[in-house]
């Protein structure tokens, strides 16, 4: 049973301690930083979000520092399968020896995380609440965009200005929506508004080659 942050019963730290503790997808990192005493690993992302509210995380965000790719890759190599990221955030997909069955983990390198920040760990156009990462030699937690607070109370905003954010790209729009119904949040006044300004975007269509009428936004 997770700690419940929510409940206030339990600090961040303590948490995402006790998931880190009793996590067998997480055992080989403690073989990694072993290892390599320069580097650190983060839990991010939405990893975190569903710890601090009592939800067993289906897939596994890691950030990894101080150790650059081809090491990271010979090291996982020989722990486990290892695949190139299919996203923007992840550059390997690992799935340790022993855990066949598990969605593969994403993997990002601190200086290769693109779109990120590289100390703050967060994306300018994900949420407050995916923006809180825990690094676990240190342990340390961070929450560059107060996303505790949102979370708290429930809320989804995202980081940067959410017009630009969604007019870079229209589906994100979608995926607040998708976010806000499976955490049951509120959208901010302002997140909400520029949701509601590029939905029309959404029925626009374009002419394909052979002649069909196509959304121009891809569903």
């Amino acid at each position: 049973m997770l700690h419940l942050y929510t409940e206030r019963a339990f600090s961040p730290t303590e948490c995402l301690l006790d998931f880190i503790q009793s996590e067998p997808r997480l055992t080989w990192t403690s073989l990694l930083l072993s290892e390599f005493p320069n580097c650190d690993v983060s839990l991010a992302g939405g990893t975190v979000r569903d710890i601090l509210i009592g939800r067993l995380p289906r897939d596994l965000d890691l950030i990894v520092h101080g150790l650059d790719e081809k090491k990271l890759e010979r090291w996982l190599l020989s722990h486990g399968a290892v695949s190139a990221g299919e996203n923007t955030f992840a550059h390997f997909r690992f799935v340790p020896h022993g855990q066949a069955l598990s969605e593969p983990i994403e993997i990002a390198l601190a200086s290769l995380t693109m779109g990120r920040q590289t100390d703050a760990e967060f994306a300018p156009c994900d949420f407050t609440i995916n923006s809180m990462s825990f690094r676990l030699r240190a342990q340390t937690f961070r929450d560059p965009m107060s996303g505790l607070t949102d979370l708290h109370n429930k809320i989804l905003r995202t980081n940067g200005e959410a017009i630009d954010c969604y007019s870079t790209d229209p589906v994100r729009a979608l995926r607040t929506i998708r976010l806000a119904c499976q955490l049951q949040f509120a959208i901010e006044q302002q997140t909400w508004n520029a949701l509601c300004q590029i939905i029309p975007v959404f029925s626009r269509t374009t002419i394909a080659e052979n002649g069909d009428y196509t959304y121009a936004v891809p569903r």
